[in-house]
């Protein structure tokens, strides 16, 4: 099992605003790392265009990995000393979503959609 904690998630006062009750936390095997997303951290889970929503929606399989990517995002893939490209973020996010079922055609989909417009995010 990839995430070695299921946190737990608090709506906030604005609309797409969730906050992390308690931590998440996921080991990825490709990087051999442990990522721990710290309680209180907030995600809009998935950053996903309204106009798509119908096709993904923001809270499906995805939401775990998607959390954990918003974080190495807004962490400039810097976690506790290990640095990691933005590519090799891009990386952990399509793996998580493969050990979470995600199916191939979404989590490819959502894999290329971060890799060709994350970098404003980045």
């Amino acid at each position: 099992m990839p995430f070695l904690v299921e946190p737990h998630l608090r709506i906030g006062k604005e609309a797409d605003q969730w906050f992390l009750v308690t931590p998440l936390i996921y080991r990825s095997d490709r990087f051999d790392f442990t990522i721990q997303v710290p309680t209180g951290f907030e995600t809009d889970l998935a950053s996903i265009p309204r106009l798509f929503r119908r096709l993904i929606p923001r809270g499906g399989k995805h939401r775990l990995p998607s959390i954990v990517h918003d974080f190495l995002y807004l962490c400039g893939g810097d976690i506790s000393g290990e640095k990691f490209t933005r590519k090799e973020c891009d990386l952990i996010f399509l793996d998580a979503m493969a050990e979470c079922g995600v199916d191939w055609l979404t989590r490819h989909t959502m894999y290329r959609a971060v890799r060709i417009g994350g970098w404003a995010a980045w």
